[in-house]
């Protein structure tokens, strides 16, 4: 049985921290067929961190986006670290509807996980990630989510992307309210802007 450590590296306070359901169901489908372990990155200090990876054969690393990148402590960790180990893969997610904002951080990641001898395997990105957490569209993150776990177990390299579904109706039921509004008074629809 394989050790997995889903390691939270989410710089945000509890109350807003969506990432930490992102693992609870990543750590639910994994439990039967790998052991597991989860680990926030604000509450360890580094050597626990750096220990807890060394003794897994696979680590998540699992972030929002801050400023299309890293977040600042696990950017810290990785320029503590000299040598780390096993297979990583990363779950970043983004508040932004489409998950292109990712492209930026992923190669990021995957750098510095090389560069410190782990062997990068794939990345889950989640684009309107708040959206797709408090929506009726979570059954459809749930689904993505499995296709990750099975990702993991077999040791597969195929990157999974889920993104909240943007139609003409549904930029305007899920977009900011506020452009739509400040439209109005001036005879304009959303698709003139």
């Amino acid at each position: 049985m394989s050790k997995i450590l889903l390691l939270n590296a989410d710089p945000a306070p509890e109350e807003w921290n969506y990432t930490d359901g992102y693992l609870a169901t990543l750590s639910r489908a994994l439990e039967k067929k790998a052991e597991v372990s989860t680990l926030k990155i604000t509450q360890a200090q580094g050597n626990e961190i750096r220990s807890a990876v060394l003794a897994a054969d696979k680590t998540v690393f699992a972030f929002p986006l801050c400023m299309d990148t890293l977040p600042p402590q696990l950017v810290q960790f990785f320029l503590q670290s000299e040598k780390l180990a096993g297979r990583a893969y990363g779950l970043i997610s983004t508040d932004v509807l489409e998950y292109g904002h990712t492209d930026f951080a992923e190669p990021q990641l995957r750098l510095a996980c090389e560069n410190r001898g782990m062997d990068y395997a794939c990345t889950m990105k989640i684009g309107g990630a708040t959206r797709l957490a408090d929506s009726y569209y979570k059954v459809y993150l749930n689904m993505k989510l499995k296709k990750f776990c099975r990702n993991l177990l077999s040791d597969k390299d195929a990157n999974v992307g889920v993104q909240m579904p943007v139609g003409k109706s549904n930029f305007i039921m899920t977009g900011d309210r506020y452009v739509g509004k400040k439209a109005k008074p001036y005879g304009r629809k959303i698709r003139d802007l």
